[in-house]
């Protein structure tokens, strides 16, 4: 697990569940498993005072990520690992990735689940 994992898992996470999706960040087994529980379920994971915007739009996020202009690192299915990623490669991918995907940056996350007629999609900040 690197840092912006950690920062992902311990500022939007809820304490019950924090453990668990740590232990599933150590392997890509595992990883898959922490991503695929977030293609329908990512309400449950998610501290919900953390949550400023839930809905289908993704209009909210690209403005926010510009604002931020800071690394964007982007964990899915396709990307395991982790990679990150600029603006507009984020906006492209988004657009394409149909299975779940998580965005980190110091000051924000996003949380995009499986797109089921137009995916959920979640903006986190501790300001929430």
């Amino acid at each position: 697990m690197n840092i912006y994992e950690s920062i992902f898992v311990n500022k939007y996470i809820a304490k019950s569940k924090k453990d668990r999706l740590k232990f599933e960040l150590t392997t890509s087994k595992n990883r898959e498993r922490f991503m695929l529980r977030f293609c329908h379920d990512a309400e449950k994971y998610i501290v919900s005072n953390k949550i400023v915007f839930h809905g289908k739009t993704k209009d909210v996020f690209t403005k926010k990520m510009i604002e931020a202009n800071e690394g964007i690192y982007v964990l899915s299915l396709k990307y395991i690992n982790g990679l990150f990623m600029n603006i507009y490669e984020l906006q492209q991918y988004l657009n394409t990735e149909y299975m779940s995907v998580i965005v980190i940056t110091n000051s924000f996350a996003l949380i995009k689940e499986e797109n089921e007629n137009g995916s959920n999609s979640y903006l986190l900040n501790d300001n929430g």
